[in-house]
C-alpha cells in the first residue's frame, strides 16, 4: 500500500499551478483563435474583441491587425468558468482575485468550443501525465478497480471540460479523508460544481460533496458558497430549460448541506427539494482562491 505521503503526493497535483512564465522551454503556441463579445468592467457595455488563447493565457485585441493587447487572463489565475444563466452563449471567467470577465459568444455551440479549449489549456500534459499515474497507483493499492481506473484514464484523455472535472472527483472519492492536504479536495470539489453543467456531472460532484463533507472539517464560507453555486444552477436550469437541476441533483444537494451540518454539528439542513429552492443560509458568493497573481486589463 502506499503511504500517506505518497497519497498527498498524488493530491498536490490536482491545484498545481506553474511557477514560472517564460525562460527555456516557454511555449506561448495559439490554440485558439477568434471573435466574442466581452462585457467592459466599468461601463458594463458590451465590446467585440479579437480572443487568442495560448498555452499560458487568454488574450483580448481591438480587432486582429492590433498589435497590443487590451487586457490578458493569466490561465494560471483562473479560478473557474461559470456558465451565465441570464443570456444563452455568455459565459463568465473569475480569477483569483476576484475580478470576473463576462464573455459572449454567438451561440452555446461556440461558447462550449470556448470554455473546452480553456480546460484543455488548463490541463497541462504534466499535470494530466501525474493524474494518469495517480489513477494506476490508486488501482495498484487497491483503492479503485481496473474497471474504475479505466473509466477515469477514458474521461482524463477526452479533453471535454465535464469528463476532466468528474474523472478529478473519481479520484478525489478514493482518496484518503484523514492525510493532510485532504481539506483542498472540499475547494477543488467545489470548483468543480461551479464548473459544470449537465445533471449527471452536477450528480457526480454532489455525491462526491456527501463523501468529503462528512469526514472533512469546513468553515461555515463552504456552506455558503455551496448554497450560492447551487442557486445559481437552479436559475440557469429555469431560464435555460436545460433540466440541469434535476430531482436527483436537489436530493444530493440537500444531502450534502446535510452531510456538512452534522459533521459541523449545527443541526440539518433544509432546503432544495424538487429544484424548489436553495437551503441553509445565503450570502454573496466569495471568490475562489487558489493561488496568487491577478488579471488586468482594460475593457
Amino acid at each position: 500500500m502506499a503511504t500517506a505521503a505518497g497519497d498527498a503526493g498524488c493530491f498536490s497535483v490536482f491545484n498545481r499551478r506553474d511557477s514560472k512564465r517564460g525562460g527555456a522551454g516557454f511555449d506561448d503556441s495559439e490554440l485558439k483563435r477568434g471573435y466574442l463579445v466581452k462585457q467592459g468592467h466599468f461601463v458594463r457595455n458590451w465590446k467585440r474583441r479579437s480572443f487568442l488563447l495560448t498555452r499560458h493565457s487568454l488574450a483580448y485585441y481591438e480587432d486582429d491587425a492590433a498589435a497590443e493587447p487590451k487586457g490578458v487572463i493569466n490561465l494560471r489565475d483562473i479560478a473557474a468558468i461559470n456558465v451565465n444563466a441570464g443570456r444563452r452563449g455568455s459565459f463568465e471567467i473569475k480569477t483569483v482575485t476576484g475580478k470576473d470577465f463576462v464573455i459572449l459568444a454567438r451561440n452555446d455551440d461556440e461558447k462550449d468550443e470556448w470554455i473546452t479549449a480553456i480546460q484543455r489549456a488548463l490541463m497541462k500534459p504534466s499535470k494530466l501525465a501525474s493524474l494518469l499515474r495517480c489513477a494506476g497507483e490508486f488501482e495498484k493499492d487497491g483503492k479503485i478497480s481496473r474497471a474504475q481506473k479505466e473509466i477515469i484514464k477514458d474521461k482524463l484523455v477526452s479533453g471535454e471540460a465535464s469528463e476532466l472535472a468528474e474523472a478529478e472527483a473519481l479520484l478525489l472519492e478514493a482518496y484518503p479523508p484523514d492525510t493532510p492536504e485532504a481539506p483542498e479536495a472540499v475547494e477543488l470539489l467545489l470548483q468543480q460544481f461551479a464548473s459544470v453543467s449537465r445533471a449527471p456531472s452536477l450528480l457526480n460532484v454532489l455525491n462526491r460533496l456527501i463523501i468529503v463533507l462528512g469526514n472533512l472539517p469546513a468553515p461555515e464560507s463552504v456552506r455558503r458558497r455551496l448554497a450560492n453555486i447551487a442557486e445559481r444552477h437552479m436559475v440557469a436550469s429555469r431560464s435555460r430549460n436545460d433540466g440541469r437541476w434535476s430531482d436527483a441533483v436537489a436530493a444530493a444537494f440537500d444531502a450534502a448541506m446535510a452531510a456538512y451540518d452534522r459533521h459541523q454539528g449545527i443541526g440539518a439542513a433544509s432546503g432544495a427539494g424538487g429544484g424548489g429552492g436553495v437551503g441553509g443560509r445565503t450570502a454573496a458568493s466569495s471568490p475562489i482562491t487558489i493561488g496568487g497573481g491577478g488579471a488586468h486589463g482594460r475593457t
